[in-house]
């Protein structure tokens, strides 16, 4: 079985990544894919913020998890 903070990470990063891209055709006003340098700077923010997210939901699921067990 996967761990949560993976399964976390895995959709998380793919609807960010999704959204990143979004967000810079928006910025660009046409439908174009970012060149190497952007495109690894998306990649890389949302590496970072996908892993802080899995991170802090694995915490909420172990406090919550305690809490139901008193």
């Amino acid at each position: 079985m996967i761990k949560l903070e993976y399964i976390v990470f895995m959709s998380t990063a793919t609807v960010f990544s999704v959204e990143a891209l979004i967000h810079f055709m928006i910025g660009k006003h046409k439908l174009i894919l970012p060149n190497y340098t952007e495109a690894f700077q998306i990649v890389i923010a949302v590496i970072i913020f996908s892993s802080i997210n899995a991170l802090l939901s694995k915490y909420i699921f172990k406090k919550f998890k305690k809490r139901k067990l008193k």
